[in-house]
């Protein structure tokens, strides 16, 4: 298994880091987001390879880290609800 972590502390950062790497990484078919002590969002693809961005990308609140997360998941092909992100601090989602 191969694990690329990102500890881009920006968001719009985090954002144009997955852009550049979306298409190498490939199609992801699932997402964990999770909190400890700081928010992680786990992308994986269908060779189980795993994306992880830790600080830059958050959930449960309306703010730019949420919006960044909902970006993220977008371009990684999920349809969903702003409200999935907004008001959950964690979630999985799979395709």
């Amino acid at each position: 298994m191969i694990t690329v972590k990102s500890d881009i502390c920006s968001t719009n950062q985090s954002v144009e880091f997955y852009k550049k790497y979306k298409d190498a990484f490939g199609e992801v078919t699932e997402v964990e987001m999770t909190k400890d002590d700081c928010y992680t969002l786990k992308l994986m693809n269908k060779n189980n390879e795993e994306l992880i961005f830790e600080y830059g990308l958050t959930a449960g609140y309306g703010d730019v880290g949420s919006r960044g997360t909902l970006d993220v998941l977008r371009l990684a092909g999920f349809v969903i609800s702003d409200e999935i992100v907004l008001n959950n601090e964690t979630f999985k989602l799979k395709k």
